[in-house]
Order: C-alpha cells, then sequence, then structure tokens
C-alpha cells in the first residue's frame, strides 16, 4: 500500500532531514540545554535577579525595548499621517482658491488618516509605557 498526501504526492522518497529540519532542531537543543543549566544554577545566575537586585537584567531590558517597539510603530503611520494631512490641506486650499465647494463626506484618504492616527497613537502609548516603566525603575531603585 502506498501512502499518499491529500494532494496524491507519494510520501516516499522525501528525506526527512533536511536543512530546516536541522536548523529547528538545533534551536529546540539550544532550548533544552538552556532549560537545564537554569533549572541546575537557579533563578539568579539566568536571570540577574537578587535581593539587592529584584529586577535584574529585565528592568533595562523591558524598558528599552518597549521604548524602540513604541517608537517604531509609531514612526512610520505618523509620517503617513503628516503626508495625508498635508495632502488633505493642499487639496482644500486649491478647492477654495477654485471656488468650488468640497464633499464633506468620508474619503479614502480621510479613512486611512484615522486608521494610521491610532496606529500611531499605539505605537505613541507602548513608549510611553516602556519610559514610565524605566522612571519608575529608576525611583524604586
Amino acid at each position: 500500500m502506498i501512502v499518499k498526501w491529500q494532494r496524491g504526492v507519494p510520501v516516499y522518497g522525501v528525506p526527512l532531514v533536511s536543512g530546516a529540519f536541522l536548523a529547528t532542531a538545533a534551536v529546540a537543543g539550544l532550548g533544552v540545554l538552556l532549560m537545564i543549566y537554569r533549572q541546575i544554577a537557579g533563578l539568579e545566575a539566568t536571570t540577574g535577579m537578587n535581593d539587592a537586585f529584584p529586577w535584574g537584567i529585565w528592568k533595562t531590558f523591558n524598558t528599552m525595548v518597549l521604548t524602540a517597539l513604541g517608537f517604531t510603530r509609531a514612526r512610520g503611520p505618523w509620517a503617513r499621517y503628516q503626508a495625508l494631512k498635508a495632502e488633505d490641506a493642499n487639496i482644500a486650499r486649491y478647492e477654495s482658491w477654485r471656488g468650488g465647494l468640497r464633499d464633506s463626506g468620508t474619503t479614502g484618504a480621510s479613512v486611512a488618516m484615522d486608521v494610521l492616527r491610532k496606529q500611531a497613537r499605539d505605537g505613541a502609548l507602548i513608549a510611553i509605557v516602556g519610559i514610565v516603566l524605566a522612571v519608575a525603575g529608576i525611583s524604586l531603585r
């Protein structure tokens, strides 16, 4: 009996050990080794947390990552939002110069501006949380 996949491709002749399989196995093996080291060495040796510094390395890591993530998430949508806002203002100036009436309905640009404004706000909130955590970490120390 020949076993086939749903597409009708025969299973035999397909190598099980490929480059992707070996890379995944190496990452999984590293994870198992780190897990064993964590169990043997303890929490202080692997995280830097102790009674003198209860935050260990995590305070610095979290605040840096959150601030950088928030900044990068907010930068792109905010720049595009500003460009759409300037384009919208130029169109409004042109329409007023031409003397035509502008439709007050929803346009594709206004919908995109709303979406980009929300994305920039979310990114800025993430960055603010990172900064607040950094200030709290410094003041609580």
